[in-house]
């Protein structure tokens, strides 16, 4: 049996075959943005050449090089190990802000402690044997989820946060991480717990604020936020991820904080005092401590917990700040 195709029927089974195969590709096709949005801008772990690979067997990534060699965090997070196992020798494990887990076996050296804090970038540890292991080399590992119940391979992890392994530490797509305490004057930038960059810029009108929209992604427009004019400003990230400013004019002092990890800033609140400079710094326990300066010298005020602070003081401990 024959039949004749119309123009118009050719044209919707063209249009049919061209649009299945869109959805295959769409399909197959890994989503960059989606990737980045659900994680974080990364950094590569160690340098060295894959002397074994995941796999049903193996449920990491083995980076061989010579003892000694620097191991850094892969990301922003929190040291939840470290320690030492028999099979693992020396192990570090980090929680990221997106719930992911990064897990570091078989180092001679550990840098860092559980509780502690660390960056994307940041050294954490110094390649070795220990363990079972036959040579030195990192043992990188990574959970999918926080309860550290579901193993993926690293490789595809890291290509989704910027990292092609093998990799070289401080070089790749994305810039090198701000590093704590972040800069003060009259614009200061820190990131976010997600990673994103926020920049606070202050004017005759009082302080604008502006964030990416996305990891390594585009901006904002600039918000006003209020504040005093004319001031000085500095920022810090509280233990808990949330961002503080402060912000300084000579008579006035004055901060405000996000309502919540990656959350909106709240109203500006009196800080007391005043004067012509000031910075700010996070302490190795968290607490965030701030630097004023006046006519008469340098004074500080702390955390005396997550959400409440001393009285101003000179560093000597006579007295308190003079206002310009």
């Amino acid at each position: 049996m024959s039949f004749t195709t119309s123009p118009r029927h050719a044209l919707r089974l063209g249009l049919v075959t061209v649009a299945a195969l869109l959805l295959g590709l769409l399909a197959t096709a890994p989503s960059a943005s989606a990737a980045r949005a659900a994680g974080f801008v990364g950094a590569c772990p160690t340098t060295g050449f894959i002397s074994r690979y995941y796999s049903a067997e193996h449920n990491g990534i083995d980076i061989a090089n010579d003892r000694g060699t620097p191991i850094y965090a892969v990301g922003d997070g929190e040291v939840t190990i470290s320690g030492y196992e028999p099979g693992y020798g020396q192990w570090i494990r980090v929680l990221h802000p997106d719930g992911t887990i990064t897990e570091y076996g078989h180092m001679y050296q550990r840098d860092v402690q559980v509780g502690d804090h660390v960056v994307a970038g940041q050294r954490i540890a110094l390649m070795g044997s220990e363990g079972q292991a036959t040579g030195p080399h990192l043992h990188l590992r990574v959970w999918a989820d926080p309860g550290a119940s579901v193993r993926t391979d690293p490789i595809p992890y890291l290509a989704e946060r910027g990292i092609d392994m093998p990799c070289t530490p401080g070089t790749g797509p994305h810039p090198k991480p701000l590093e704590y305490p972040a800069e003060s004057g009259r614009v200061v930038s820190a990131r976010s717990a997600d990673g994103r960059l926020e920049v606070f810029a202050a004017g005759a009108d009082g302080i604008h604020h502006a964030w990416q929209l996305g990891v390594n992604g585009g901006w904002s427009e600039w918000e006003p936020l209020g504040g005093p004019g004319g001031a000085e400003l500095a920022i810090g990230p509280n233990a808990d991820g949330r961002l503080e400013v402060f912000a300084l004019n000579g008579t006035v002092a004055q901060h405000l904080w996000q309502t919540g990890v990656n959350a909106p800033y709240g109203q500006w609140d009196t800080f007391g005092g005043g004067g012509t400079e000031v910075t700010a710094a996070t302490n190795a326990d968290g607490r965030i401590e701030v630097f004023g300066t006046s006519r008469a010298g340098v004074y500080h005020k702390w955390q005396t917990g997550i959400s409440t602070w001393s009285e101003w003081a000179w560093l000597n401990n006579t007295s308190g700040p003079a206002v310009n």
